[in-house]
């Protein structure tokens, strides 16, 4: 298999229609059409928000002869402008329609997408003829291509990659749920142990003194008592002000 480069690069090789821009090993991709999240076709220019997507289609239309394999890649400028192609690979012999992808913006501003802007790179390779009935099967016009990829945006896709805002607020749920869960097991085991020091000292104030440390008084026991009905109280506020 052999990369083709330089004068090896003739656009009507490849494509039945469109104006790809040739670079030294590759041709840059150009949007030729836009469909929203509804299936509706984008005319003009669409505002891609961050954590949204959209669907677009190739302006040019492959024509791949049975030696030549086609190697779709992201479009390095627009990777580093916040910008990501999800769906790229490989373009097999025989393909005789336009092909798309889905634009995602994770950067943190708006990006503006129009007809005619590079989207997508493609390098060609040349390789033994396949046979006829090894080659990928394509639709029969770029038209019901460009059907089926208006029915596939307005059917399964959502407008946003990822619903940042609820994945937050249901993780910050379940941590506070945790947070309660693991206090109330603390202030159980801190008011039994209250009880028990209480009754001690109530019944048994020399064996409770003698148990804990010989040098504690009865006044320091208190002390440490009075500290723990604090702790109690500041874990019970905490609860309260959570739920």
């Amino acid at each position: 298999m052999t990369l083709l480069a330089g004068v090896n690069l003739d656009k009507n090789r490849f494509f039945s229609s469109g104006d790809p821009d040739r670079q030294a090993s590759s041709f840059d991709l150009k949007i030729g059409s836009i469909y929203d999240e509804k299936g509706n076709r984008v005319e003009g220019q669409y505002m891609l928000r961050p954590n949204e997507m959209i669907q677009v289609v190739s302006e040019e239309v492959f024509n791949l002869p049975n030696d030549i394999t086609a190697h779709v890649s992201y479009r390095t400028r627009l990777t580093s402008k916040g910008i990501w192609a999800l769906t790229v690979g490989i373009v097999d012999p025989g393909w005789n329609c336009p092909i798309s992808t889905t634009l995602f913006n994770f950067s943190k501003v708006d990006f503006a997408v129009l007809e005619g802007n590079v989207f997508l790179r493609v390098s060609f390779f040349e390789h033994e003829p396949v046979d006829q009935d090894q080659m990928r099967p394509s639709p029969t016009a770029p038209a019901e291509y460009h059907r089926s990829v208006q029915a596939t945006a307005g059917s399964r896709f959502s407008k946003q990659f990822l619903d940042v805002e609820k994945v937050s607020n249901d993780a910050g749920e379940k941590a506070v749920k945790r947070m309660q869960q693991k206090a109330l097991t603390w202030v159980a085991c801190i008011a039994g142990l209250f009880t028990v020091i209480q009754l001690v000292l109530t019944w048994a104030p020399p064996a409770a003194v003698w148990y804990f440390d010989r040098s504690e008084t009865n006044a320091e026991l208190a002390s440490q008592i009075r500290h723990l009905e604090e702790q109690l109280r500041d874990i019970r506020g905490l609860l309260d002000v959570s739920q």
